[in-house]
């Protein structure tokens, strides 16, 4: 008993500081001196997950649930690999099995909100939320959850509380908060991610990183960078074709004995080209001098 105790600390501390290697080294000869050991198969299975094997961890899984079909952290964890893989009717399923064995669990009700949230289903998961924090208020996803759901629900002053609560009471979900941002960001929601460092910058007002992110995001989202949204969203990607589309075009237009049109969309271009250098400093120096 005592050294799977260790061994099971021992996998703990390899998996925290992502040393994926070592952990497999380290069940190497436990498994193969018990390879139906449920709970050995177990932490093979959460090694894996760590190293992003998700069909050998779900194998292992499988392994485990066929020596001890009970197994509440085998269940768990392949519910996670469900809905990692995106396979979210299998993850629903698991989800309302272990749902029925334990009602009272607000880990596992902002576990199936995740599914819900991420397939779309808004209101499901917002009532799954609000159940696993009342049956426990200091519940780590539903809180996390709460703030996309807010978002996306456009009450935006609940996700920006929500945020700077977050960051007071956690001070490792300001990862999760960032992780936030640049997925907003990503699709253009430039001032729902403002909303969000907003809520960072207020928990964390000594921080200079967060609000050159905030004068970041404001500068993108302000009007006068309308124009360059396609370079912002696209970056170096949307440079090149910017170039490689003007050649084209120039050529064609000359191929079609049309001068001045080509120098127009020359011009055009230029000015672009230009204005692309030029606004985003000095909407930030704007911005910094403005405040907020």
């Amino acid at each position: 008993m005592g050294a799977a105790f260790e061994l099971t600390r021992q996998i703990d501390h390899l998996l925290d500081v992502e040393r994926v290697e070592e952990a497999r080294r380290a069940l190497s000869q436990p498994l193969s001196e018990s390879p139906d050991s449920a709970e050995l198969l177990f932490l093979a299975a959460r090694v894996e997950t760590v190293a992003g094997s998700y069909e050998e961890a779900e194998r292992l899984l499988h392994d485990v649930l066929a020596h001890a079909p009970e197994h509440d952290g085998a269940r768990y964890l392949r519910s996670e690999l469900f809905r990692a893989s995106k396979r979210y009717p299998e993850a629903e399923a698991e989800l309302l099995g272990l749902l029925r064995d334990e009602p009272a669990s607000a880990t596992l009700h902002a576990m199936y909100a995740q599914v819900m949230f991420e397939t779309l289903h808004v209101e499901k998961a917002q009532a799954l939320v609000d159940e696993a924090l009342r049956l426990d208020p200091e519940e780590q996803l539903a809180k996390l959850l709460a703030v996309p759901l807010a978002i996306s629900t456009g009450r935006m002053e609940v996700a920006e509380s929500q945020v700077s609560e977050l960051m007071r009471d956690a001070p490792d979900a300001e990862a999760v908060s960032l992780t936030l941002i640049t997925y907003l960001n990503s699709r253009g929601r430039n001032r729902e991610a403002a909303e969000v460092a907003r809520g960072l910058l207020r928990a964390r007002p000594n921080e200079p990183e967060i609000l050159n992110l905030l004068i970041e995001l404001h500068a993108e989202a302000h009007w006068s960078s309308k124009p360059l949204a396609p370079l912002q969203r696209f970056g170096f990607g949307a440079s090149i074709g910017l170039w490689i589309g003007t050649v084209l075009v120039l050529q064609g237009l000359r191929a079609l004995d049309q001068p001045e049109l080509a120098g127009l969309f020359g011009l055009t271009v230029f000015v672009y080209v230009i204005y692309s250098w030029v606004q985003p400093p000095l909407i930030r120096r704007w911005l910094r001098r403005r405040g907020f």
